[in-house]
């Protein structure tokens, strides 16, 4: 399995400035209460601060896990209940974390920087974990995979945070080009799980094993895809993570058409016909061996022995193929092998209630939210996460619609496609018919004036709530002015900070949608004349097709030169 490097970060100070800010919002008795959680939340930073040391520790690497859950829990209520940055009367504690890759060092105040570097480090260490499980006697391959899909989404949700760091407070490694290749790694690991499970239970289902293993390909291509950062391709232990996923993207593609190629064999020892598509196959999957020739000088030791296996595996099978064809079954064989159907194995597997899980004390840091705010907090979260789902539930259905309808199809610029034909062959009329089943350009249109309002409400809702958070902090401000020192909770331009953070976040989503709708929009204008082939009846639109040369009687271009 591959490895991904951890971050690594300094001591820091929490405990004196957090405590000495507790002690100016509430009584002496609470800020007593409230040193053993800040002794606890001290310890286990200091804890987190050299992973790489524990690497080779599988104990250690799952207690540190469970240690980073448990500061989050704490750092998450804490960052509800007060007010972390540069800004004049927040708590400034400069957090500063490494680059997993170059080592470049980052120093900033924002909380949610501290809050990226731990969870990031929890999806490496997730990764750790499922690699040292999968080594384990037994088949621990289901195991294994559900701590990969469980990395998988730790490194999806680094994602939502990032809209509150600032472009020089990213790291090479927490850029969103990195987490997505961190992510499709895991999945591409998920799946090389569920090959092996497979593979130990099932060897003989070759049919299985193809498409498991061209799905872990194609995981492998999407995370290679992404590692286009710069910071990554630069650093020794980057360069080494790219050779090893280059190598195991082509590796399960010729699994994936190695294991076609007996399956193909054995149908057709069954059949006695198809020979041929299993010598298409078992070529395609030494020329696929072939072209990894070109990196081998870029393998570690482990990578290049499993790297010969493999190159004589595939000349003896080729070799066995290739005579039963030519000495007796005389089929030919196809040009290219049959297209593989990937079979992905699971999805990302959430883990957020472990980032918020109880702790003891956790009731006396809720005392510094009024519960007045704490309820506009959750009504405010609930309200607004129900708008942005309502927004991508519709912009994902126009998206489908488009990808099942116009693309699956090629419809409408298939129908031009067709110049040499005096009629509409009859699957493609299915396929129009089904487009109009659809609801054709009149049910998209509708979607689209669906979304534009759905939009609108959303974003009237959006001020709404913002202007009910403005209402608060005035009210807050009177009541303070009017009894001064008796009022003493928390203002509440500290307390709304992290909502109208929040709110802001949501707001870019809202705006990011609205982008796409407008795009969708152009794209259905452009394509409206053509929409208006679907509506007609198969004579009518026979009659549309354009005709080649050939077919009005003359001779062809490629006939007259």
């Amino acid at each position: 399995m591959i490895l991904l490097p951890v971050k690594e970060t300094d001591k820091i100070d929490l405990y004196t400035p957090i405590l000495k800010n507790i002690g100016g919002a509430a009584g002496a008795q609470f800020t007593e209460q409230a040193k053993g959680i800040l002794q606890r939340l001290q310890t286990l930073r200091n804890n987190l601060t050299n992973l790489s040391a524990i690497r080779n520790n599988p104990l250690s690497v799952k207690k540190a896990a469970e240690d980073i859950k448990d500061y989050l829990s704490i750092w998450n209520s804490l960052s509800r209940s007060f007010t972390f940055g540069a800004d004049k009367g927040s708590i400034n504690i400069p957090f500063t974390w490494y680059d997993a890759y170059t080592r470049d060092r980052k120093t900033s105040s924002n909380p949610m920087a501290e809050r990226v570097g731990m969870l990031y480090n929890l999806g490496v260490l997730y990764s750790q974990m499922g690699a040292d499980v999968a080594k384990l006697p037994g088949n621990k391959v289901k195991e294994a995979a559900t701590l990969f899909l469980s990395a998988a989404w730790v490194f999806e949700r680094i994602k939502l945070d990032l809209v509150n760091l600032k472009f020089n407070e990213l790291t090479p490694d927490v850029t969103e080009e990195n987490l997505s290749l961190c992510s499709f790694l895991m999945k591409a690991q998920t799946q090389s799980c569920a090959y092996e499970r497979v593979y130990a239970s099932r060897p003989d289902r070759y049919d299985m094993l193809a498409k498991l293993s061209m799905q872990a390909a194609k995981d492998y291509e999407v995370a290679n895809g992404y590692s286009r950062n710069v910071g990554v391709k630069k650093a020794p232990n980057g360069k080494s993570l790219l050779a090893a996923m280059q190598f195991k993207e082509g590796a399960f593609r010729c699994l994936a058409f190695y294991w076609l190629a007996l399956d193909q064999k054995k149908k057709c020892e069954e059949s006695v016909t198809g020979m041929g598509k299993a010598v298409a196959s078992i070529r395609k999957a030494t020329e696929i061996l072939e072209s990894l020739k070109k990196n081998e000088w870029n393998f570690p030791p482990e990578i290049m022995a499993e790297y010969k296996q493999m190159i004589g595996q595939c000349a003896e099978t080729q070799i066995t193929i290739e005579r039963l064809n030519d000495k007796l079954y005389h089929d030919s064989v196809p040009s290219k092998p049959v297209e593989i159907d990937a079979m992905p194995y699971g999805k990302p597997i959430s883990i957020e209630g472990e980032l918020d899980r109880p702790f003891e004390g956790k009731e006396i840091l809720s005392l510094t939210v009024p519960p007045g705010v704490k309820a506009l907090d959750n009504e405010y979260k609930k309200e607004v996460g129900v708008i942005i789902q309502e927004a991508f539930d519709l912009i994902r259905q126009i998206e489908d619609y488009h990808m099942q309808i116009l693309k699956k199809y090629n419809l409408p610029s298939a129908i031009h496609a067709v110049s040499n034909e005096q009629q509409i062959p009859e699957d493609m009329w299915q396929r129009i018919n089904k487009c109009k089943e659809n609801g054709g350009a009149r049910g998209l249109n509708q979607m689209l004036e669906g979304v534009e309002q759905l939009s609108k409400c959303n974003e009237t809702n959006i001020l709404n709530i913002y202007n009910q958070l403005m209402d608060e902090e005035r009210e807050d401000k009177e009541l303070r002015q009017k009894y001064g020192a008796k009022w003493n909770r928390l203002p509440s331009t500290g307390l709304n900070a992290n909502m109208l953070k929040q709110l802001e976040y949501f707001k870019g989503k809202l705006d990011t949608g609205k982008q796409s709708d407008k795009a969708i929009q152009e794209f259905v204008q452009a394509i409206k004349a053509e929409f208006k082939l679907l509506e007609l009846d198969r004579d009518s639109l026979t009659s549309k097709i354009p005709k080649s040369s050939s077919s009005a009687g003359g001779m062809s271009p490629a006939a007259t030169m």
